[in-house]
Protein backbone atom coordinates (compact mmCIF):
# COMPACT_ATOMS: atom_id res chain seq x y z
CA UNK A 1 0.00 0.00 0.00
CA UNK A 2 1.65 3.76 -1.00
CA UNK A 3 1.13 6.43 1.65
CA UNK A 4 -2.00 8.55 0.80
CA UNK A 5 -3.73 5.94 -1.04
CA UNK A 6 -6.04 2.97 -0.43
CA UNK A 7 -5.72 0.06 -2.51
CA UNK A 8 -8.74 -2.30 -2.25
CA UNK A 9 -8.24 -5.99 -2.68
CA UNK A 10 -10.81 -8.36 -3.49
CA UNK A 11 -12.04 -11.27 -1.56
CA UNK A 12 -12.46 -13.61 -4.31
CA UNK A 13 -9.46 -15.82 -5.56
CA UNK A 14 -11.13 -15.50 -9.43
CA UNK A 15 -10.77 -11.74 -9.62
CA UNK A 16 -8.60 -10.72 -12.15
CA UNK A 17 -8.31 -6.92 -11.46
CA UNK A 18 -7.67 -4.71 -8.44
CA UNK A 19 -9.50 -1.62 -8.22
CA UNK A 20 -7.28 1.54 -8.78
CA UNK A 21 -6.14 3.07 -5.43
CA UNK A 22 -8.54 5.90 -4.07
CA UNK A 23 -5.98 8.89 -3.91
CA UNK A 24 -6.64 10.64 -0.12
CA UNK A 25 -6.27 13.99 0.43
CA UNK A 26 -2.27 14.72 1.56
CA UNK A 27 -1.73 15.13 5.32
CA UNK A 28 -1.08 18.50 5.11
CA UNK A 29 -4.53 19.42 3.49
CA UNK A 30 -6.15 17.15 6.22
CA UNK A 31 -4.93 19.45 8.77
CA UNK A 32 -5.70 22.45 7.10
CA UNK A 33 -9.58 21.57 6.71
CA UNK A 34 -9.86 20.48 10.23
CA UNK A 35 -7.84 23.77 11.43
CA UNK A 36 -10.57 25.26 8.69
CA UNK A 37 -13.18 23.46 10.80
CA UNK A 38 -12.25 24.58 14.07
CA UNK A 39 -11.90 28.28 13.14
CA UNK A 40 -15.20 28.57 11.85
CA UNK A 41 -16.69 26.68 14.69
CA UNK A 42 -15.28 29.05 17.40
CA UNK A 43 -15.57 32.12 15.39
CA UNK A 44 -18.15 31.43 13.16
CA UNK A 45 -19.11 31.15 9.71
CA UNK A 46 -19.37 35.08 8.65
CA UNK A 47 -15.83 35.69 9.99
CA UNK A 48 -14.17 34.37 6.77
CA UNK A 49 -16.50 36.83 4.58
CA UNK A 50 -14.32 39.96 5.50
CA UNK A 51 -11.01 37.75 5.77
CA UNK A 52 -7.99 38.19 3.14
CA UNK A 53 -5.95 34.69 3.30
CA UNK A 54 -2.63 34.23 3.03
CA UNK A 55 -2.35 30.77 2.45
CA UNK A 56 0.91 29.02 2.13
CA UNK A 57 1.25 25.33 1.05
CA UNK A 58 4.85 26.35 -0.31
CA UNK A 59 7.19 22.73 -0.36
CA UNK A 60 4.92 20.51 0.65
CA UNK A 61 5.34 17.86 -1.89
CA UNK A 62 1.24 18.72 -2.95
CA UNK A 63 1.39 17.50 -6.72
CA UNK A 64 -1.67 17.71 -8.83
CA UNK A 65 -3.63 15.81 -6.76
CA UNK A 66 -2.90 17.45 -4.11
CA UNK A 67 -3.29 20.54 -5.23
CA UNK A 68 -7.13 19.68 -6.15
CA UNK A 69 -7.97 18.47 -2.67
CA UNK A 70 -6.62 21.72 -1.59
CA UNK A 71 -8.62 23.66 -4.26
CA UNK A 72 -11.74 21.86 -3.05
CA UNK A 73 -11.33 22.49 0.98
CA UNK A 74 -11.13 25.96 0.00
CA UNK A 75 -14.03 26.30 -2.37
CA UNK A 76 -15.85 24.51 0.41
CA UNK A 77 -15.02 27.63 3.05
CA UNK A 78 -15.90 30.55 0.95
CA UNK A 79 -12.62 32.19 2.04
CA UNK A 80 -11.42 34.93 0.25
CA UNK A 81 -7.61 34.58 -0.19
CA UNK A 82 -5.40 37.31 -1.57
CA UNK A 83 -2.10 35.31 -2.18
CA UNK A 84 -2.09 31.62 -2.83
CA UNK A 85 1.78 30.26 -2.03
CA UNK A 86 2.34 27.04 -3.88
CA UNK A 87 6.22 26.82 -5.07
CA UNK A 88 7.99 23.59 -5.11
CA UNK A 89 4.94 21.18 -5.42
CA UNK A 90 6.03 19.72 -8.10
CA UNK A 91 2.79 20.96 -10.19
CA UNK A 92 2.66 20.35 -13.44
CA UNK A 93 0.67 21.78 -16.40
CA UNK A 94 -2.54 20.26 -14.91
CA UNK A 95 -2.47 22.40 -12.09
CA UNK A 96 -2.99 25.41 -14.20
CA UNK A 97 -6.29 23.62 -15.38
CA UNK A 98 -7.38 23.15 -11.75
CA UNK A 99 -6.20 26.56 -10.43
CA UNK A 100 -8.02 28.18 -13.75
CA UNK A 101 -11.43 25.79 -12.51
CA UNK A 102 -10.80 27.15 -8.92
CA UNK A 103 -11.09 30.68 -9.85
CA UNK A 104 -13.78 30.43 -12.37
CA UNK A 105 -15.56 29.09 -9.81
CA UNK A 106 -14.63 31.30 -6.56
CA UNK A 107 -17.83 33.04 -5.76
CA UNK A 108 -15.63 36.24 -4.22
CA UNK A 109 -15.92 39.37 -6.14
CA UNK A 110 -12.37 40.25 -4.79
CA UNK A 111 -10.38 37.66 -6.27
CA UNK A 112 -7.14 36.01 -6.03
CA UNK A 113 -4.10 38.95 -6.19
CA UNK A 114 -0.92 37.04 -5.74
CA UNK A 115 0.14 33.85 -6.91
CA UNK A 116 3.14 31.98 -6.20
CA UNK A 117 3.95 28.63 -8.31
CA UNK A 118 7.85 28.65 -9.17
CA UNK A 119 9.95 26.07 -8.33
CA UNK A 120 7.53 23.10 -10.45
CA UNK A 121 7.21 22.05 -13.63
CA UNK A 122 4.43 23.90 -15.44
CA UNK A 123 4.74 24.47 -18.79
CA UNK A 124 4.66 27.33 -21.17
CA UNK A 125 1.29 26.35 -23.26
CA UNK A 126 -0.81 25.56 -19.78
CA UNK A 127 0.26 29.26 -18.09
CA UNK A 128 -1.25 30.58 -21.80
CA UNK A 129 -4.03 28.74 -21.60
CA UNK A 130 -4.78 29.80 -17.98
CA UNK A 131 -4.11 33.29 -18.70
CA UNK A 132 -7.03 33.26 -21.78
CA UNK A 133 -9.41 31.90 -19.07
CA UNK A 134 -8.52 35.07 -16.05
CA UNK A 135 -8.54 37.38 -19.17
CA UNK A 136 -11.84 36.63 -19.81
CA UNK A 137 -13.15 37.18 -16.12
CA UNK A 138 -14.21 40.57 -15.34
CA UNK A 139 -13.08 40.28 -11.60
CA UNK A 140 -9.27 40.14 -13.05
CA UNK A 141 -7.31 42.77 -12.89
CA UNK A 142 -8.06 42.65 -9.35
CA UNK A 143 -9.39 45.54 -6.82
CA UNK A 144 -6.91 45.79 -3.91
CA UNK A 145 -7.82 48.96 -2.15
CA UNK A 146 -11.14 51.10 -1.17
CA UNK A 147 -10.60 53.85 -3.84
CA UNK A 148 -11.86 50.44 -6.41
CA UNK A 149 -8.02 50.92 -7.97
CA UNK A 150 -7.44 48.32 -10.20
CA UNK A 151 -4.04 46.19 -9.62
CA UNK A 152 -1.57 43.98 -11.45
CA UNK A 153 -2.41 40.06 -10.83
CA UNK A 154 0.94 38.72 -9.87
CA UNK A 155 1.83 35.31 -11.12
CA UNK A 156 5.37 34.06 -9.33
CA UNK A 157 6.82 31.50 -12.61
CA UNK A 158 10.57 31.50 -12.24
CA UNK A 159 12.03 27.90 -12.46
CA UNK A 160 9.45 26.26 -14.35
CA UNK A 161 9.94 24.41 -17.30
CA UNK A 162 9.19 27.87 -19.58
CA UNK A 163 11.95 28.20 -22.00
CA UNK A 164 11.07 31.76 -23.29
CA UNK A 165 9.22 33.86 -20.85
CA UNK A 166 9.64 36.96 -22.52
CA UNK A 167 7.56 35.15 -25.17
CA UNK A 168 4.94 33.85 -22.65
CA UNK A 169 4.62 37.36 -20.85
CA UNK A 170 3.85 38.96 -24.66
CA UNK A 171 1.63 36.03 -25.75
CA UNK A 172 -0.67 36.83 -22.18
CA UNK A 173 -0.99 40.31 -22.40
Amino acid sequence: MDVGKITIVPTSETSKKQPPPVPLPPPRVEWFQMKMILFVERNGPECLSSARAKICFSNNNLSDEGLRSLLEVLLNFNLHIAQLQLSGNDLTSSSMTALADFLMQCPSTNPLWELHLSHNRIEAASVQQFFRVVNRDKRFPPVRDNRGKREHFVVHLNNNLIENPGRLIQACK
